[in-house]
């Protein structure tokens, strides 16, 4: 995807039921968001921001090269954690199925955690913070967050800030990293 040479834009697709980025030359990737996830902003034809491209192009970057993830893969993320960050509405955390933690981290967006389920850790990148929520995105492929509910690459969820475990850590990004390899 080259970015530097077109225009971009945001529009909401009527018939896939997902928010899109296009560009000019009528090139477009879906994102993760449905109609129920999006702010009102989402549902109106836009141009990508500077800061929406910086994002992006961060957030592209930081999933290849520290997570591995190929270039399609990588920008994949990129584009759904952008998205997010621009037009995800405001929801209530979910916390509940991640294990408390008594760690002390001092967090900002675009940083990779790991929180722990009842059964396994995951890896999430920080998509928005405050004082005592996060929007997370699940870099994972796949996490089960109960026997019956997983989260795949790229899903959305808002947990309690007391819920993110550590900083994710080179040894657990390489184990995610050989599970999508295996």
């Amino acid at each position: 995807m080259n970015i530097a040479k077109q225009d971009w834009h945001w529009q909401f697709n009527e018939s896939s039921n997902r928010l899109e980025v296009c560009s000019s030359e009528d090139c477009c990737y879906q994102t993760s968001l449905k109609r129920s996830q999006l702010t009102g902003d989402a549902f109106r034809k836009q141009s990508l921001a500077i800061d929406d491209l910086s994002f992006l192009h961060a957030t592209y970057e930081l999933m290849g090269e520290q997570c591995g993830k190929d270039d399609m893969k990588a920008m994949t993320l990129a584009i759904n954690a952008t998205s997010a960050r621009k037009f995800f509405k405001p929801a209530l955390p979910q916390s509940w199925f991640f294990l408390p933690s008594s760690a002390v981290l001092t967090i900002s967006e675009q940083m990779l955690v790991e929180l722990d389920t009842a059964t396994e850790s995951g890896i999430f990148l920080i998509i928005e913070t405050n004082d005592t929520t996060s929007l997370l995105m699940a870099v994972n492929e796949k996490l089960a967050l109960t026997d019956h509910k997983m989260m795949s690459a790229g899903n959305m969820i808002r947990v309690m800030n007391d819920r993110i475990a550590r900083y994710a850590s080179n040894a657990a990004i390489q184990n995610s990293r050989s599970l999508l390899t295996a």
